[in-house]
C-alpha cells in the first residue's frame, strides 16, 4: 500500500519521466515497471508527454487503477496510533452504511452508525458524530420512531456547535500562520491583534474543549510565543500539551507528542539549553520515521543545536546521515538548500584537510538568493558565501559583493528589528573596508562585537536564525585572517 501511495504522487503531481527516475528510491520492482511504462506515449519526445491526450487517458486509468489498490488494502496495519485506527473504521463504517441503506439493509447499517455514535463521542470524532447522527436521524424519522428522533436530533445540534467552534479555532490559526509563519520581525500590531484572538480561541476551547480545540489551543499559543520570542513561555505551553495527553491516553497520536516535542526543540535551541534539547531529540527519533518530512525537520533542529554548543563531529554524522538518505531529494527544495548552506557552515569551523572537502564554486552557484525573502533565509546565505570564499582565500570576490551587501542591509535589515544581523553586518563592511586586516578589523569592529555579547540580544526566528552564533563565528573568522596573512609572509 505506502508504494501505491507513493507512486500515486507522482502519477498525479508530476509526470513519468520524473517516476522513472525515482526508480531507486520508491525500489519498484518489474510488476511496478509496468505501471509507468503504461503512462509513457512512445512516439512522443518527453517534453510533449504531458500535453497528450493519450498521455491524460492513461493517467486517468492509472491513477484510479491505484486508488482501488490502496482501498483494497489492510490499511489498517499501516496506522500505528489506536486513534487514527478507529476513526479509520469510523469512516469506513459511514461509507458501509450508505451501501448498505440502499441494498435495505437499513438495521445493519444502523448498527454501524450506533457504534459511530459511541466512539465518536468517546474519542471526539466531532465530524463523524455529525455525518452519522444525521443518516441516523433520517432513519429514526421514516421509521416513525420519536424518542430516537428527538435524541439525534439533540446530538447533532450539539456537534454542530461543537465543529463551529472547531473551525472558528482553526480559522484563526491558519491566519497566524499565513500572516507571521515567514515573517523574521515581530509587528507590534499583528503582536495585539493575535494576543486578542488567543484569549477568544481560549473562551472557545474552555466552553468547548473537543481534542481539536484544545491542542489548537495549545499550537496558537505556542505560535504566538514563538513569534513574540518568549521560549520559556512556549516550554510552558508544551508542557501544559504534553500533560493533556497523559491525562488523555485515548486521544494521544504518536505523531501528536513528536509535534509538540519538536516545539520544544526549537525553544531550547533558541535558550541553548542542550541537554533537554537532547532529550526532545531521542523523542523525535523514537516517533518519526526515517525519511518523513517531520524526521528531515527534527534533524535540522538538532543539527543547530548541536553546531550552537560546538558539538562539531556531531553535526558531521548528521549531515552525513542527511546527504546519504534517498528522500532528501523529495523534500522541498528550500529544504535541500538549508542544508547545503549547513554545510557550508560546518565546513567553514572545521579544520582544512582531505576529509573536509567542500565544492565551492558548486555552492555558489547551486544555492541563490530568494527575491521574496526579506531578513530571513538570504541573511544566511550571504554569510555563507563570504565565510566560504574567507576560507578560499578569495578576498577579491568578497570586494565584489561589497555593494550588494550595503544595499541589502539598507533594505531589509534594521537595528531595532534585527539588532545581532544588523551588528554582524556592519562588522563583516568593516572587514572589507580595512582589507581583511586582521588586527585592524578587530580593533574597528570590537564595539559591534560587545553589542553581540550583549544577553539582551536574543530571539530569532528559524530562517533568521544563526547557524553558527555570530560572537563564535566572528572568532572563526579572525582566526582565518590571520592564518592568511601568515601564510603571505
Amino acid at each position: 500500500m505506502k508504494k501505491n501511495v507513493e507512486i500515486l504522487k507522482y502519477v498525479t503531481i508530476n509526470n513519468a519521466i520524473k517516476l522513472q527516475q525515482n526508480q531507486k528510491s520508491l525500489s519498484l520492482n518489474k510488476a511496478d515497471t509496468i505501471l509507468y511504462e503504461q503512462l509513457v506515449v512512445k512516439d512522443l519526445p518527453p517534453e510533449k508527454q504531458m500535453q497528450s491526450s493519450t498521455y491524460r487517458k492513461r493517467k486517468s486509468r492509472l491513477n484510479e487503477k491505484l486508488l482501488k489498490a490502496i482501498i483494497a488494502s489492510d490499511n489498517e496495519k499501516y496506522l500505528k496510533s489506536t486513534y487514527d485506527k478507529l476513526y479509520s473504521k469510523c469512516l469506513r463504517n459511514i461509507l458501509l452504511a450508505n451501501f448498505l441503506y440502499l441494498n435495505y439493509a437499513r438495521k445493519v447499517a444502523n448498527s454501524l452508525l450506533e457504534r459511530n455514535v459511541s466512539l465518536a463521542r468517546k474519542y471526539h470524532f466531532t465530524d463523524v458524530m455529525i455525518n452519522s447522527v444525521r443518516l441516523l436521524r433520517y432513519h429514526a424519522a421514516f421509521g416513525d420512531n420519536k424518542k430516537k428522533f428527538v435524541y439525534y436530533n439533540e446530538l447533532l445540534e450539539n456537534s454542530l456547535k461543537i465543529i463551529e467552534s472547531e473551525l472558528k479555532i482553526e480559522s484563526i490559526s491558519q491566519q497566524l500562520i499565513l500572516e507571521v509563519h515567514h515573517s523574521a520581525t515581530p509587528n507590534e500590531a499583528q503582536k495585539r491583534k493575535f494576543t486578542r484572538l488567543y484569549k477568544e480561541i481560549a473562551r472557545l476551547s474552555l466552553k468547548f474543549p473537543s481534542r481539536s480545540n484544545m491542542l489548537n489551543y495549545f499550537r496558537f499559543g505556542i505560535r504566538l510565543m514563538e513569534y513574540v520570542q518568549n521560549h520559556h513561555q512556549v516550554l510552558q505551553i508544551c508542557n501544559k500539551a504534553d500533560k493533556y495527553l497523559t491525562l488523555n491516553k485515548h486521544l494521544v497520536q504518536n505523531v501528536r507528542l513528536g509535534e509538540f516535542a519538536l516545539y520544544k526543540m526549537g525553544s531550547c535551541l533558541q535558550l541553548g539549553d542542550l541537554e533537554s534539547g537532547r532529550e526532545c531529540a531521542r523523542k523525535c527519533e523514537s516517533i518519526f520515521q526515517s525519511g518523513s518530512d517531520n524526521w528531515f525537520i527534527y534533524l535540522e533542529w538538532y543539527f543547530l543545536l548541536i553546531m550552537h554548543n560546538k558539538q562539531y563531529e556531531e553535526a558531521i554524522e548528521v549531515l552525513k546521515m542527511i546527504k546519504q538518505h534517498t528522500r532528501l531529494q523529495n523534500q522541498q527544495q528550500v529544504r535541500i538548500e538549508k542544508w547545503r548552506i549547513y554545510e557550508a557552515y560546518l565546513h567553514f569551523v572545521l579544520p582544512s584537510d582531505k576529509l573536509n572537502r567542500f565544492n565551492l564554486y558548486k555552492f555558489l552557484n547551486d544555492v541563490p538568493l530568494h527575491s521574496k525573502d526579506k531578513s530571513g533565509f538570504n541573511v544566511s546565505i550571504l554569510i555563507a558565501q563570504i565565510i566560504s570564499l574567507i576560507n578560499a582565500g578569495r578576498f577579491d570576490d568578497i570586494v565584489e559583493k561589497d555593494d550588494a551587501l550595503k544595499i541589502y542591509c539598507q533594505r531589509y535589515i534594521r537595528l531595532k528589528d534585527n539588532s545581532r544581523t544588523y551588528y554582524f553586518m556592519k562588522m563583516l563592511q568593516v572587514m572589507i573596508k580595512y582589507s581583511f586586516d586582521a588586527d585592524k578589523t578587530e580593533q574597528i569592529a570590537q564595539k559591534y562585537f560587545n553589542h553581540l555579547r550583549d544577553p539582551r540580544q536574543v530571539g530569532k526566528s528559524l530562517e533568521e536564525l544563526e547557524v553558527i552564533p555570530f560572537d563564535v563565528l566572528w572568532i572563526a573568522i579572525l582566526e582565518k585572517l590571520k592564518e592568511a596573512e601568515q601564510d603571505l609572509r
